[in-house]
């Protein structure tokens, strides 16, 4: 993606992708670069953002997520830690994310049952990442899991 990978440690590194005003070359560059299911939003761009949001190749959940986020709906920390966290024993339990293949292929994740209850309307508008969920629990002879993506 083109930014430094111990920058997703730091609290204070801003997404490359968040500017205002005309592009700098480093931008173009890294735009070029970029899968097309990676590209910025225009919320991508308008809203300042730690660069952890834009790892999701789903454009409508990383925009969903920035606005709440904004609207004061979800605490990116919490958010974070859901996500990413892989220290858990029993991650069945947890909202989690799987990525089974190249990150920038929406077909290749997963989300569990309990980031559908606790996340699922950050996926509003994505219905994607419910159906490649979906394809990867069949593969496994898993039930397909039905949500309604709103916040309660």
């Amino acid at each position: 993606m083109g930014f430094p990978p111990e920058g997703l440690c730091s609290d204070n590194f801003i997404s490359p992708f968040n500017f205002t005003g005309p592009p700098q070359s480093i931008t173009m560059d890294l735009l070029a670069a970029t899968p097309p299911t990676l590209r910025p939003t225009s919320v991508q761009k308008a809203v300042i953002h730690h660069p952890w949001i834009d790892l999701f190749p789903f454009p409508r959940f990383r925009d969903n997520t920035l606005l709440a986020m904004a609207a004061g709906m979800v605490d990116d920390d919490e958010l974070c830690r859901d996500i990413l966290e892989t220290t858990d024993e029993d991650l069945g339990a947890r909202p989690s994310l799987i990525v089974w293949g190249e990150p920038w292929d929406c077909a290749a994740w997963e989300a569990n049952a309990a980031f559908f209850l606790k996340w699922g309307f950050l996926a509003r508008g994505c219905p994607e990442l419910l159906e490649t969920t979906n394809r990867w629990r069949e593969k496994r002879g898993e039930r397909r899991l039905a949500f309604e993506m709103h916040r309660s």
